[in-house]
């Protein structure tokens, strides 16, 4: 078995070399621009266009994932609602539509408590959590990074 110290450790050098990855290709969402030798008349050619934004997009989104790792736990909080309407920390950080949240799942079907992450989102007159919409935002433990 490996300790999740080296994992960390691994994921941190493929990072880097997602990074520099898209360096070399100057990947920024519009990477047609940047892929030499492209017929936009064959199929194939699209095909092959569209898989390789596809990965590079995959990959930005693995880089950004393992960068968000490393950022240490800043403190932990449980969420009130404030004259906003909106939820926030004990040290006013508050989520909106869209807002990046990290939370102490307590969800029963499992036999122990685990953070999870996803984003907030606004319906009818609250607040929820996506993926999470039996979460309860007032009271929920959070930590801020």
């Amino acid at each position: 078995m490996i300790e999740k110290s080296e994992v960390m450790f691994e994921l941190v050098k493929v990072s880097n070399c997602i990074k520099h990855l898209l360096n070399v290709t100057q990947f920024d969402e519009n990477c047609e621009e940047n892929i030499k030798s492209i017929d936009r008349t064959n199929p194939q050619d699209l095909f092959i266009e569209n898989q390789l934004n596809s990965f590079m997009q995959k990959l930005e989104d693995i880089r950004i994932d393992i960068e968000y790792m490393k950022f240490p736990v800043k403190y932990e909080s449980k969420l009130r609602k404030n004259e906003y309407h909106r939820y926030e920390t004990c040290k006013g950080d508050d989520y909106t539509s869209g807002s990046l949240i990290e939370f102490l799942n307590e969800d029963p079907n499992y036999d122990y408590p685990f953070w999870e992450i996803s984003t907030v989102e606004y319906k009818g007159n609250d607040y929820y959590i996506v993926g999470a919409k039996d979460v309860t935002m007032a009271g929920l433990k959070v930590r801020i990074r």
